[in-house]
């Protein structure tokens, strides 16, 4: 197959072109998350978060990090915060051991914390389940 052929068949030049402006807009979002970060923690922001950063760091991440940098401006402070979620999030099992920030960590999805909005979720036992209740059997309705 040609690369005439390839392109009207399945639309070759099409998808790259519309690759190519997702990219940009991603790009540009990450630009702004990052100018958010350096008006909190400073221009060398990057060198402060150090090893504690991911290699190539995604959108939502930048996002989530910007807004906690946004919270928690002393960056001496900010730093013991992230060593302690990380630390946690290392000793729980059965989660992702990489030793650098995850989005979970900067956008506070820990257990520990209060999100906002978020409320306790109660318990609710399936259709048709016995329970007992101060000595008595009931059903649980549908």
């Amino acid at each position: 197959m040609d690369r005439l052929t390839a392109d009207t068949e399945l639309g070759f030049s099409t998808m790259i072109l519309l690759l190519a402006e997702l990219h940009t807009k991603t790009e540009t979002r990450k630009a702004k998350a990052k100018e958010r970060i350096e008006a909190t923690w400073g221009e060398d922001w990057e060198d402060m978060v150090g090893d504690l950063m991911l290699p190539w760091p995604a959108e939502e991440f930048l996002r989530g990090l910007a807004v906690f940098s946004e919270k928690h401006t002393n960056w001496a402070e900010a730093k013991n915060i992230l060593q302690a979620r990380i630390t946690k999030r290392l000793a729980v099992k059965k989660t992702r051991k990489l030793p650098w920030i995850m989005a979970q960590d900067v956008m506070g999805k820990h257990n520990d914390e209060i999100v906002a909005g978020q409320q306790e979720k109660e318990v609710e036992q399936p259709a048709g389940q016995v329970t007992e209740i101060e000595g008595e059997l009931s059903l649980a309705a549908a």
